[in-house]
């Protein structure tokens, strides 16, 4: 067991991030409106009535979570987070067995007692916690071998589980998790190069035996999205049309009309961003871009100040993390990247995502609240 140290309760409150939780606060009621607004008229007449009720219930659960959170010392997730890794994968391991969600394309959904979740989006804080242990056991180390291999495999686990669902999107969010962390870690380049070498055939074998075709053609489309307008892209192409009727000021909140006709599918959590940017037009995508942007340039400076290479691992898988889905989703949604099916964080609807999301930030204000440099200046 490793050893804590006691901080006082003052100095946590003193070093507490109250910038990041402030724009994550905020970018979350943005997200609660436009979910609102999303639900409003759904396709073939379904009920999103409950969606803004969901939606809001883990919100709040989730800033309980990330408060109770940040006052535990992030050390503990060392001793602990090898416990709460393999829980996930054994739920990963039950998804394959008696999950739901092909109807969606992938069996990624488990029901336990009424309550549906997708374990994959809590696996991702575990995945962090066994990267970043390994990664500090390799920079103190000089035998590095075994720990790579260990390394290796323990990333590797989850990230087959999720294919196996088949989920290529949240798949990727794991690699790039992965890649971040491993750049910030410093490893010499010749066991990176060693392991993109290794990836290539893992690459191949997933594009010809794991992905379904329509998963390929979505990458294929991203070429030619006309040519496929009728199948792969069309909620792609809707959702440009809903972005570019937004202009400057937008149509108004609940005026969109693309959004308000069922006429962008999936608009509550995949394509989201298409409700902001025709209700609220440019100025509106904008103020949402720069709040992205504060929130995972906050991660990085906390990750910068933190007072062991542990923490600031963690952070930056975080950060990866983040970083990853914002620029996925919004790219998917204008077009500039394939369409993979993972949520805007704070913004999509869903619970499973907003409260995993949750646990992350209180995992950073965990290592924020003791870096070596308090909020406002040094100590």
């Amino acid at each position: 067991m490793y050893s804590v140290e006691k901080i006082p309760s003052e100095s946590l409150v003193k070093h507490f991030d109250y910038l990041l939780i402030t724009a994550v606060l905020i970018l979350s009621g943005i997200g609660a409106v436009a979910v609102k607004s999303a639900s409003l008229v759904m396709p073939h007449g379904a009920d999103g009535s409950r969606m803004p009720v969901v939606q809001v219930a883990a919100i709040v659960l989730g800033v309980v979570a990330a408060l109770i959170l940040s006052s535990i010392d992030y050390q503990y997730f060392k001793n602990f987070g090898f416990i709460y890794y393999f829980a996930c994968v054994a739920l990963l391991v039950l998804v394959l067995k008696f999950g739901t969600g092909e109807e969606y394309g992938s069996k990624s959904w488990l029901n336990i007692a009424g309550f549906g979740f997708q374990p994959s989006e809590f696996a991702k804080i575990g995945f962090i916690f066994v990267v970043a242990y390994y990664l500090e056991k390799i920079n103190e180390t000089e035998d590095k071998t075994k720990k790579l291999f260990l390394l290796a495999l323990f990333s590797a686990i989850p990230v087959g589980l999720v294919l196996r669902q088949p989920d290529m999107g949240t798949a990727l969010v794991y690699i790039a998790i992965f890649c971040a962390m491993v750049f910030i870690a410093g490893l010499a380049y010749k066991y990176i190069g060693m392991g993109l070498l290794a990836s290539i055939p893992v690459f191949i074998t997933g594009w010809l035996f794991v992905l379904d075709d329509y998963q390929k053609n979505r990458f294929r489309a991203l070429f030619a999205p006309e040519a496929g307008a009728t199948t792969y892209t069309f909620n792609v192409i809707r959702s440009i049309m809903a972005i570019g009727s937004g202009r400057l000021h937008g149509q108004g909140l609940f005026q969109g009309i693309q959004t308000q006709n069922a006429g962008v599918p999936v608009k509550e959590s995949d394509f989201i961003f298409s409700v902001i940017g025709e209700e609220f037009g440019f100025i509106g995508t904008i103020v949402v871009v720069v709040i992205i942007l504060s929130i995972v340039l906050r991660c990085i400076y906390i990750a910068r100040s933190a007072r062991d290479k542990f923490g600031s691992y963690i952070v930056i898988g975080i950060a990866g993390m983040f970083g990853f889905h914002f620029i996925e989703n919004i790219g998917m949604s204008i077009g500039l990247l394939p369409v993979t099916g993972i949520p805007l964080p704070f913004v999509s609807a869903g619970g499973t995502s907003i409260l995993a999301n949750y646990l992350a930030l209180g995992v950073v204000l965990s290592v924020s609240a003791r870096r070596k440099r308090a909020y406002f200046g040094e100590e």
